[in-house]
């Protein structure tokens, strides 16, 4: 697992029970990946002896590997993400909903 995320805690325990073993490569928040990374990443990689391995990431991660200087290592390495998905508390959602539309009645 490679992150750059403040807390990885949630996203290990989700992965954690659908995975034989997991390896994880942490970084800072917000961190912007390197070339000097991906060699680092790729020889971490390599030393799984495992036949069937992947690399699984964030999609913000994954939308930071996506530079062309980093594009021989995204195209080398099984890298997969998980989605992003936001959704609001039901009390929030609807204060939000019932702010929205006030708003727009308004302007």
């Amino acid at each position: 697992m490679l992150c750059g995320i403040a807390s990885p805690t949630d996203l290990l325990r989700h992965l954690t029970p659908l995975v034989h073993q997991l390896k994880l490569l942490q970084y800072a928040d917000h961190h912007e990946y390197t070339p000097h990374d991906m060699l680092a990443i790729s020889a971490e990689f390599e030393k799984i002896p495992a036949a069937q391995k992947l690399i699984i990431t964030t999609e913000k991660d994954y939308m930071r590997l996506q530079k062309s200087e980093l594009d021989e290592w995204v195209k080398k390495l099984p890298l997969f993400y998980i989605p992003i998905k936001t959704d609001f508390i039901e009390k929030e959602k609807e204060e939000l909903n019932l702010q929205l539309a006030n708003y727009v009645r308004r302007n």
